[in-house]
């Protein structure tokens, strides 16, 4: 196995360390959103302010798409040296 082919594999090795790390995450994420819906802390009392379990909604989608945009830009970035 030559250097190149080496660093192709362990590039696509941590690729789909970062996929399985998000999807794992996204799972965790709902299933404690579940349980705190459950829970009534989706419900909101009040028409102007919304409950606190939708400002994680963001924080979950920034997360998600920037592990992942750094994860292709790193897989991307050395891909033409050779």
């Amino acid at each position: 196995m030559s250097c190149g082919e080496l660093e192709e594999l362990v590039k696509r090795l941590a690729l789909a360390f970062v996929v399985l790390f998000v999807s794992g995450f996204l799972v965790l994420y709902y299933e404690v959103r579940k349980v705190a819906c459950s829970q009534g802390l989706c419900d909101s009392g009040f028409a102007h302010r919304t409950p606190l379990i939708y400002s994680a909604y963001m924080l979950a989608i920034v997360f998600v798409f920037s592990a992942l945009f750094i994860a292709f830009i790193a897989y991307t970035s050395t891909r033409g040296r050779g």
